[in-house]
């Protein structure tokens, strides 16, 4: 048994991705993996490019901005048609993070 931990920045964390992600796969259940991610903001949880305009999108302030899950639609369906929209089109969904951590002032 052992503890590992790996400080990583926010894009490598968020929506199962980058490191929590790659370990899983690699440990194949015989590991336990959780992402914590520390006083996320706006930009931190949308995808590149949209939130450039948004008042605050920088600071870790406003929790309440946040996007906590990242819905995916199922295979074969084109996320630039209307249908894409449907729920019975959604594949699932992707949590930010197993746990998240915002902090009084949003310093850690």
């Amino acid at each position: 048994g052992g503890l590992m931990v790996g400080l990583v920045g926010a894009d490598h964390v968020k929506f199962d991705s980058g490191v929590p992600g790659r370990y899983a796969r690699m440990a194949a259940g015989t590991r336990e993996n959780v992402s914590v991610i520390l006083n996320p903001t706006l930009i931190d949880t949308r995808p590149s490019g949209t939130v450039s305009n948004i008042l605050n999108s920088a600071s870790s302030q406003f929790p309440d901005t946040i996007t906590l899950q990242l819905r995916y639609v199922k295979e074969g369906v084109d996320f630039r048609s209307p249908e894409m929209r449907k729920p019975e089109n959604t594949g699932g969904v992707l949590p930010l993070a197993d746990y998240i951590i915002v902090t009084e002032d949003g310093t850690t």
